[in-house]
């Protein structure tokens, strides 16, 4: 299966990466006392900011390239690539449904504005490889955002890429086979959007 891109993926089935640490290599640093934690945390979707989804456990802190690509197939020209972006740190947070539905909420923090945009396409022109065919879609309201939905057996995965300032983000989820799954993702987003892109915070 493919999670290395830290996306809700079509795969047999559609789960979060963060469920898999374990299972992929990744190195899980969670802690609220970390300081990109805290900075990087409203960067986050809470719960019910996403429509039918909850936080499932902590956030999770990645302070290296090569643990965030930990597990996929690319793992070092990735490492290469976001150490050349000037990689910081990237926070992630599952989420989930009461049915048992995976979704995915992180912040990647780079050097500048140029490396997020930069790593926004990237991120997105892998992700719609490895999830073919893709429907693509945006939101109006949250600028370079950059979104897909993609169809499995029985499930609909979507997720939304956008870049804030130094930092690239993405809301994913699974949502119902044959239905639109991006509303979810485009309500997750605008409520980060909305909170995080006047804030002067970590992404700035």
């Amino acid at each position: 299966m493919l999670f290395g891109r830290r996306a809700v993926q079509i795969a047999g089935i559609a789960v979060s990466v963060g469920l898999l640490l374990s299972a992929c290599g990744g190195s899980a640093k969670p802690s609220a006392q970390n300081p990109p934690t805290r900075t990087l945390a409203p960067y986050l979707v809470r719960s019910g900011e996403e429509t039918g989804f909850s936080l499932s456990g902590a956030p999770t802190l990645f302070s290296s390239a090569a643990s965030w690509g930990a597990g996929d197939a690319d793992a070092k020209a990735e490492a290469t690539r976001l150490q050349s972006e000037g990689f910081r740190a990237v926070l992630l947070q599952n989420t989930s449904t009461t049915a048992g539905r995976a979704g995915v909420s992180w912040v990647l923090l780079l050097k500048s504005p140029a490396a997020a945009l930069s790593e926004e396409q990237s991120q997105l022109n892998a992700d719609i490889a490895e999830n073919s065919p893709a429907t693509r879609f945006t939101s109006a309201q949250v600028p370079t955002s950059e979104g897909y939905t993609a169809q499995g057996t029985g499930f609909a995965v979507a997720n939304l890429l956008f870049v804030e300032g130094r930092c690239v983000l993405l809301v994913g989820d699974q949502g119902n086979a044959g239905t639109n799954s991006s509303p979810p993702v485009i309500a997750g987003a605008l409520k980060i959007y909305d909170r995080t892109n006047s804030s002067g915070g970590a992404c700035a």
